[in-house]
């Protein structure tokens, strides 16, 4: 996936082979068994190895449009430019909503008073649906990529926070790596062991 073109390979043999290729212009994008999900357009879509549109994964307009999405197993999680993350079951053929709706996610302030999380550049899910880790996008990869989508996000923060949503207990974790004088780039969930 490269904001332009997805390409999908089949990695179980001695080398990855190509099993599909399209383009599409997303602004994130998710893969599992034979369906591929992207947010491009305001929507989160469900497409095929051929890039066509299977289905329109539903989303509430109020929740705003999706920018981040990805799947683990039978888990999937969207998180939209207005901070509501959503979590699905995608083992069937169409995906499944986890709870009644999105939940808004917000960080406490300084005062007291909740905070938006500003804009995200990732979102991982682990296998079992429990846990979604989310990175905040630092403030000038922000306004670039807000700029050039046309989107409305807010800048971010200078440096990436990970935000880690316990979907059992409804509780988000902040880790600020800038005291160790460390800048996250990327995150993944154990496959075997759910909490790591």
């Amino acid at each position: 996936w490269g904001r332009r073109k997805v390409e999908v390979y089949d990695i179980t043999g001695v080398s990855p082979s190509a099993v599909a290729a399209f383009p599409c212009q997303c602004r994130d994008a998710a893969l599992t068994r034979d369906t591929v999900f992207v947010c491009r357009q305001g929507q989160l879509e469900a497409l095929n190895f051929g890039g066509q549109v299977r289905y329109a994964v539903p989303l509430a307009s109020a929740e705003g449009p999706p920018c981040a999405v990805d799947v683990s197993g039978d888990s999937m999680a969207v998180i939209t430019e207005r901070g509501f993350l959503r979590t699905f079951r995608v083992g069937g053929r169409e995906p499944r909503a986890v709870g009644s709706g999105g939940r808004r996610l917000q960080l406490p302030g300084p005062d007291g008073v909740a905070v938006p999380l500003g804009p995200i550049s990732s979102i991982s899910i682990n296998r079992p649906g429990s846990f979604v880790a989310l990175m905040n996008e630092p403030a000038g990869v922000a306004a670039a990529d807000s700029a050039s989508s046309g989107g409305g996000l807010s800048p971010g923060h200078g440096e990436p926070t990970v935000l880690c949503y316990d979907v059992e207990h409804d509780t988000l974790m902040s880790f600020d790596f800038s005291p160790l004088g460390r800048t996250p780039q990327r995150f993944a969930w154990d496959e075997q062991e759910p909490r790591l």
